[in-house]
């Protein structure tokens, strides 16, 4: 089950949440929509395969 975000986050925004840099996240959000696990939009983000994207989650741990 997937999980729409309506929020208008950037990347530079989503970057300072993660404790990361813009270029992370856009090279990290590129190739989870060329595997089908996120989109986004201007003022959206689709989380499409949460259980993939947690899996992702667990193994950074």
């Amino acid at each position: 089950m997937g999980v729409l975000l309506e929020v208008p986050l950037s990347r530079a925004d989503l970057a300072g949440l993660a404790g990361s840099t813009a270029e992370s996240v856009s090279r990290v959000m590129s190739r989870w929509k060329k595997q089908g696990l996120s989109d986004s939009g201007r003022r959206w983000t689709a989380l499409r395969d949460r259980t993939q994207l947690e899996q992702i989650a667990a193994a950074a741990d």
